[in-house]
């Protein structure tokens, strides 16, 4: 017999009935629970959040997950299952996608709606994100066609950026909880470097486009921030802090996370594509970002500190990039860490 942990989160507003469901799959999988409910919810919670422990006999757990996907994402609950030595990894590194993840923009695409190329740029995007571009070749297509514009409306982009639910609070849990957490994008540093000083974020990578004369020449600067780069980073940067495989957490939304997310050992699709929903057991699609935090061993440790405000307060868990100070010190360190990206050697 195996050890397992399963943990269900859902927004308080749907009124599930965790135990009803996780009593419906222990007997439908013949599972043996080991232990009382562990109900990690309180009243001001947004959300609920059920942990249960279980026994089962040796099977796949790859289609186990499967079909608990299968019951479990039509009620609207988000979930961690594994089994109990996986569930106890002390993780210390965490690398996130920034477009449609942290933040809810695609820049690219409000980049493409100032300069009148939307349904260009955002067809060439989808069909990059789904996996049925080659990402390289999409972003140069796309900046061709921004070619041109200028910083001010660079600015406007910038004035329209909004985070996604529970991102402020999944930062500062992490960075509580002692980890590094990277941005690690395909988007542009004229972007990212200020959403990664404002929120905390140790490194930042992502790509540099080229300006001259107050214009976008239509290139990047260096090398592209691709699925390669993106999983030889979240590498580099498991080395350099002496870490290992096991210590990784990732998050993405695309095609472009997916070899990423696979490297990392939880690695989650958040409000993702399909292609990357099938490369990993563990989604969130139906409640905030904060949600990583939960399916963490020491979510105990959060629930009882002063970091839990973050997971009750409204105005934390929609806070605005723009109340936010931006730390210059960070960018510069940003800038710093641009040799990390550029001496790799990326095999296809």
């Amino acid at each position: 017999m195996s050890g397992y942990t399963l943990v269900l989160v859902s927004d308080r507003s749907n009124q599930i009935d965790h135990q009803l469901h996780f009593d419906h799959l222990l007997n439908k999988f013949n599972l043996k629970k080991t232990s009382a409910v562990d109900d990690l919810s309180n009243n001001s919670y947004n959300i609920n959040v059920y942990k249960f422990n279980y026994q089962g006999t040796s099977h796949d757990d790859g289609q186990l997950s499967k079909q608990f996907h299968d019951y479990l994402d039509n009620k609207s609950i988000d979930f961690y299952f594994n089994n109990d030595n996986h569930y106890g990894n002390q993780r210390k590194l965490a690398a996130f996608d920034m477009d449609s993840c942290i933040i809810k923009n695609e820049c690219i695409d409000e980049m493409a709606v100032i300069m009148g190329v939307s349904d260009k740029v955002s067809e060439i995007t989808k069909k990059a994100m789904e996996g049925h571009y080659n990402f390289d070749e999409a972003l140069r297509e796309r900046l061709n066609l921004l070619k041109g514009m200028t910083c001010e409306q660079l600015e406007m982009v910038w004035e329209k950026i909004e985070l996604n639910a529970g991102a402020y609070t999944l930062i500062k849990t992490l960075k509580y909880l002692g980890f590094k957490v990277a941005l690690v994008s395909g988007g542009f540093t004229y972007y990212s470097y200020r959403i990664g000083s404002r929120l905390g974020f140790d490194y930042v990578f992502s790509n540099q486009l080229e300006i001259i004369d107050n214009k976008l020449t239509g290139k990047v600067i260096g090398s592209i921030v691709n699925g390669q780069m993106k999983k030889a980073l979240l590498e580099k940067l498991t080395e350099l802090n002496g870490l290992e495989q096991k210590h990784t957490v990732s998050m993405g939304d695309g095609s472009n996370d997916k070899l990423m997310v696979q490297y990392s050992d939880l690695g989650i699709a958040y409000h993702a594509k399909s292609i990357l929903k099938a490369a990993t057991p563990y989604h969130i699609t139906f409640t905030p970002l904060s949600t990583l935090c939960i399916y963490l061993p020491n979510y105990k440790d959060i629930k009882d500190s002063d970091i839990l405000d973050g997971f009750q307060n409204k105005e934390l868990i929609t806070k605005s990039v723009h109340s936010i100070p931006q730390y210059q010190t960070l960018i510069d360190q940003y800038k710093n860490d641009l040799s990390i990206k550029n001496n790799l050697i990326i095999i296809e």
